[in-house]
């Protein structure tokens, strides 16, 4: 669990964006932008100013700023790092899907073109049959239902709704909002707070901008770890929420329309805990089919060869006799 003072820088990050927007915008490059910063540091405060002593009151302990800095780098190269691969599973989900629902059209497709449409024919001896006649369209209820399919996967767990579709797992979000023809990302204004979401689209040939979207989240998410991108292909724009707490919702903004949780999926993937959780996972599921065989469990195993390394120790009541585990309840007594 995040300290409260991380809890509180992560719930304001992004407050001073503007400003910094602005000094970069004016300087243009990274690098004179990262020099500003560190000059105001130089000159405004005791950054790089080394204590003369321990006592001190000013000034950093020799190296102290430098890995301060390096620190800070490093915190948000792995949040980068974690939202790049976040995306990157997102997309392969997305095209894992795609080619199944693609699959599915050419398998449809394939089924219509083998239906045989043939009359009753007296049957001749020493004939050859005749090629059979087969039907190359597609039936609309097949097509229906490939619309439905990719319809669901936008709404899993989630909803459509007048201005968007969004879709959940028990840890993110995901907004699916219909933009016009040949919009960009520069045609877009995605402002996502803790606990606001605005939206703002620029039709890129009429140029008329119209807010989509302006209203409070139903529950906060982590608005660092957040992200959009627009899909030209598609003509949308997809909205990535991280939630704060591992939770289902009844809807991502307040005020609107909710769904009944009785009939979502809330299951996760092991892989999705960290490591220390996926160990008592899978210790508990050893455990579980441990006893179910009848044999000790992993508390039972490790109790047992402590047990076995101290039976001959000096001093021990069991010295010199054969190991028997049996003979030992764990509750201070032995039989």
């Amino acid at each position: 669990m995040a300290a409260p003072r991380e809890r509180e820088y992560k719930a304001e990050e992004g407050k001073y964006d503007n400003a910094f927007l602005s000094i970069l915008q004016s300087v243009e490059k990274i690098q004179p932008f990262l020099d500003h910063i560190f000059s105001f540091l130089r000159r405004r405060t005791d950054f790089y100013i080394v204590m003369p002593h321990e006592r001190a009151k000013y000034g950093f302990p020799p190296g102290k700023a430098e890995e301060i800095a390096i620190s800070a780098f490093k915190h948000q190269e792995v949040v980068a790092q974690k939202l790049e691969a976040q995306r990157l599973q997102r997309e392969t989900r997305k095209a894992i899907d795609r080619m199944d629902r693609e699959d599915l059209e050419v398998e449809d497709q394939k089924e219509e073109k083998e239906t045989v449409h043939t009359e009753p024919k007296p049957i001749l001896l020493d004939s050859t049959p005749e090629p059979k006649p087969v039907t190359s369209e597609v039936p609309k209820e097949s097509t229906a239902a490939i619309k439905e399919a990719f319809k669901a996967a936008d709404t899993y767990n989630g909803a459509e709704m007048d201005d968007y579709k969004w879709s959940q797992t028990v840890w993110d979000i995901e907004l699916i909002i219909q933009v016009a023809e040949g919009t960009t990302a520069k045609d877009i204004t995605v402002d996502i707070r803790p606990d606001h979401l605005k939206v703002e689209a620029q039709d890129p040939k009429t140029r008329e901008r119209r807010v989509i979207i302006d209203k409070p989240f139903l529950h906060r998410v982590k608005a660092e770890e957040s992200m959009w991108h627009v899909e030209r292909t598609r003509r949308i724009l997809v909205i990535n929420l991280e939630k704060t707490q591992d939770f289902m919702w009844k809807s991502v903004l307040e005020g609107e329309a909710e769904i009944d949780l009785q009939g979502v999926s809330n299951t996760r993937d092991i892989s999705e805990f960290d490591q220390s959780a996926q160990a008592a996972i899978q210790r508990a599921a050893y455990d579980n089919h441990m006893k179910m065989l009848g044999k000790p469990t992993s508390q039972e195993q490790q109790a047992h060869a402590i047990l076995k390394e101290a039976w001959d120790a000096e001093g021990s009541p069991f010295k010199g006799t054969p190991f028997d585990p049996s003979r030992v309840n764990f509750s201070g007594s032995f039989q």
